[in-house]
């Protein structure tokens, strides 16, 4: 038996992700293949965040909204990749802007000194 196994480094990268706050599932509970993603994370971190977004995409989409999105959400990381999707956010039809994927503290935030004056 090698010493040196790929799953025994996920279990343990997993064990300490689950051990501070991540949700983990060994099984694939909810992983939708086809697109690669974890849809209902996706929907429910889109609606909670971005309440007004997710309003205009359901608007203009109806019962098709959360497939509209996902789909989209699936072809642009296919050409854009993901971490041009994170950083720049995806365009679909009923927003007037960007909706971002990611959120990032504010640059001042990192710096004390500009916030104490």
């Amino acid at each position: 038996m090698s010493l040196h196994n790929e799953i025994e480094y996920e279990t343990e990268i997993c064990a300490h992700l689950c051990g501070n706050g991540w949700l983990y599932s060994a099984n694939d509970d909810g992983y939708d293949r086809a697109r690669a993603l974890f849809p209902d994370d996706v929907m429910a971190w889109v609606q909670e965040t971005q309440p007004k977004a997710w309003d205009a995409i359901a608007k203009n989409h109806g019962t098709n909204a959360a497939d509209t999105l996902l789909s989209r959400l699936r072809d642009l990381l296919n050409q854009r990749g993901t971490l041009d999707v994170l950083r720049h956010g995806i365009e679909i039809l009923g927003l007037k802007g960007k909706l971002p994927l990611a959120q990032f503290k504010p640059a001042l935030a990192m710096n004390p000194d500009i916030l104490a004056r």
